[in-house]
């Protein structure tokens, strides 16, 4: 026959079943320690990679910020030099228009002084008395 068990409250007073579970439960308690403790160093680890991502998107800002900066102040400068461009521009075509009409002074004199030195050996030649006559 076999040995009668004895329990109470449920619970198996056989020392081999109660030492397996004592060790199952230690060991159970030793893997959620264990796991803790990774999830911990995990966790340790992420924020320091979020640490450095956040501190490297501030940089890109900084450097985006310099960069619209420098075009703010590129497109000032573009802006200014377009201004004066048109007012050289704007002068350039009023001396060239001023200019023109010097030139066309300058010709209808030269035409004139033209006229005059063509006229001008008959014109001496009729004060010294060698004009040539008017034919009847």
């Amino acid at each position: 026959m076999a040995a009668k068990k004895k329990s109470t409250n449920g619970k198996e007073t056989n020392g081999e079943r109660l030492s397996v579970l004592e060790s199952a439960m230690a060991s159970l308690a030793r893997q959620v320690e264990e796991t803790q403790r990774q999830m911990a160093e995990t966790q340790r680890r992420a924020d320091e990679r979020t640490a450095k991502v956040e501190a490297r998107i501030a940089q890109a800002e900084a450097r985006t910020a310099k960069a619209r900066e420098r075009t703010a102040r590129a497109e000032e400068q573009h802006n200014e030099l377009t201004r004066e461009h048109n007012e050289l521009r704007r002068h350039t075509d009023e001396m060239v228009f001023e200019l023109s009409k010097s030139i066309a002074r300058i010709e209808a004199t030269l035409d004139h002084h033209t006229k005059v030195l063509d006229r001008l050996p008959e014109a001496i030649r009729q004060q010294i008395g060698f004009g040539r006559q008017a034919q009847p």
